[in-house]
C-alpha cells in the first residue's frame, strides 16, 4: 500500500516540478475511509499523511465528518470555509464527501485563491468545474491522463 504513496509523491515531484516538501503546506480534504462517513480505520489516506509529514510538509486536514482522528490522535477541522481561510500550496481531495461535491462555494473560494496545486485522487470535480479551476490551478486527477 504505502508503495502507491510513494508514486504520489514521486508523481507530483515530477509532474509538478517541485524539488522538497519541506516547508511545504498541504491541505487534505477529507481523512475518512470513504464518502460521507466518519471512520478513519484502514483509511488510505492515513499513509498518503504519514508519507508527507515524513517529507517535511506541514499538512492540515480538513473532514467535516471526523473531528478527531483516533488513530493517530490527530484533532481535525471540520469547518471547510475556516480551513481555506488558511494559507496552502498544495489541495488533496483525498475523500468523496457530498460537502465538497458541486459546491459552488468551495469552487469560488478556489478561485480567489493564488496559484495552487490541486490533486483530486477521488475524481471530485466535474468538467465545468476543473475547466475554471485550471485556468488558474494546476491540476491533475489521479487515473485521468487528458488532466
Amino acid at each position: 500500500m504505502i508503495k502507491c504513496h510513494y508514486l504520489h509523491l514521486i508523481f507530483l515531484k515530477k509532474k509538478f516540478k517541485i524539488k522538497s516538501f519541506i516547508d511545504k503546506v498541504i491541505l487534505f480534504l477529507g481523512v475518512s475511509y470513504r464518502g460521507n462517513v466518519g471512520d478513519t480505520r484502514y483509511t488510505p489516506v492515513e499513509p498518503f499523511y504519514n508519507f508527507f509529514v515524513k517529507a517535511g510538509a506541514k499538512v492540515i486536514l480538513h473532514d467535516p465528518y471526523v473531528s478527531f482522528w483516533s488513530e493517530l490522535s490527530l484533532k481535525i477541522e471540520t469547518d471547510l470555509f475556516l480551513i481555506l481561510k488558511k494559507k496552502f500550496q498544495i489541495l488533496i481531495i483525498s475523500t468523496l464527501h457530498d460537502d465538497y461535491r458541486n459546491s459552488k462555494e468551495l469552487i469560488n473560494c478556489l478561485l480567489k485563491m493564488g496559484k495552487l496545486i490541486i490533486l483530486d485522487t477521488v475524481g471530485l470535480f466535474s468538467e465545468k468545474e476543473l475547466k475554471k479551476l485550471s485556468q488558474k490551478h494546476i491540476i491533475k486527477v489521479i487515473g485521468r491522463g487528458d488532466i
